[in-house]
Formats: C-alpha cells, sequence, structure tokens
C-alpha cells in the first residue's frame, strides 16, 4: 500500500513540475514552428496528466 501512495506521489511531483516548467519557460523555447505552442503544451499538461508530462519532458524539457 505504502508503494503506491509514494508512486503516485511522485508521478504528481513530475508532473507538477513539468508544468510549472511550462508556464515559466518564454514561448520561444518550445524547440518548435508552432504560435501558440505554451498554450496547447499547458493546455494538454492539465488534461493528460501523468502521460502529457512524460511527453513534455522527452520533447521539450530534454533538448535544453
Amino acid at each position: 500500500m505504502y508503494a503506491i501512495v509514494a508512486i503516485v506521489t511522485l508521478v504528481f511531483a513530475f508532473w507538477a513540475v513539468m508544468l510549472m516548467d511550462c508556464l515559466k519557460r518564454p514561448g520561444d523555447r518550445f524547440h518548435t514552428e508552432m504560435e501558440n505552442a505554451k498554450s496547447l503544451w499547458t493546455k494538454l499538461l492539465i488534461v493528460g496528466v501523468p502521460w502529457c508530462g512524460i511527453v513534455y519532458f522527452i520533447s521539450v524539457k530534454r533538448k535544453d
């Protein structure tokens, strides 16, 4: 039971860090040609917890 709570807590913390990074990141640092990448990623991160956090990390955060 404690392992499940620990995993859920870690996943939520990872998602929160990715959402904060997305909100703080300037619009021109999303490594894409889209004009509204910041708003799209923000919406995806809010709706697609936790999977979009992993995709955001791979496609945006890791490229820095």
